[in-house]
């Protein structure tokens, strides 16, 4: 069974439930080096420039998706399923279709990193949409990738459905037991 926790991300109840856990953003440790570094713990927080430009950028990117598909965006804090008690995942937003959960993760990155990640998603990113599924049971993402300083409108913005690996989410599930 799902648990939506209706929290703001970033605040101090949302990182208390995290503590402990492992988290979607730290899935490609979790598949490298265990469950205990993938771990989320209290006062790690990612701040600077780049962090806070995703932040505000992220709503944008929601809302250009909104605009294109007619779907709402809906967020949630953070989601915990009884299927992995240790584990949880803090989606940049969902949309419900057919009576499933699609997850949407959104990307800003840099522009040189951006025009990458359009031709192939890094592990990083994929790992953690793979650990987003795992959690929310989903069968597909939706992948948002977002960088306005890009002129072109074709490269600005491109929605990406990535579905679901099974591979990649037992190798996730063993690695969090």
């Amino acid at each position: 069974m799902l648990t939506y926790h209706n929290l703001t991300q970033g605040s101090d109840p949302w990182h208390a439930l995290r503590i402990g856990k492992v988290t979607a953003s730290n899935a490609h440790v979790l598949l490298s080096k265990g469950k205990y570094a993938a771990t989320g713990t209290a006062g790690l927080h990612t701040s600077g420039f780049w962090a806070e430009r995703g932040h505000i950028l992220e709503n944008e990117a929601i809302e250009v998706y909104e605009a294109i598909t007619g779907l709402t965006v809906e967020r949630t804090g953070f989601i915990t399923n009884e299927d992995y008690p240790d584990c949880g995942f803090s989606p940049d937003g969902y949309v419900e279709l057919n009576g499933s959960l699609m997850p949407i993760e959104v990307k800003c990155f840099a522009e040189a990193r951006h025009l990458l990640c359009l031709e192939d998603t890094p592990i990083e990113v994929y790992a953690q949409i793979q650990f987003g599924m795992m959690i929310t049971e989903s069968d597909k993402t939706m992948l948002l990738h977002y960088n306005p300083d890009i002129a072109d409108d074709k490269l600005c913005f491109k929605a990406i459905e990535v579905h679901r690996d099974e591979l990649l989410i037992e190798r996730l599930n063993e690695n969090s037991a």
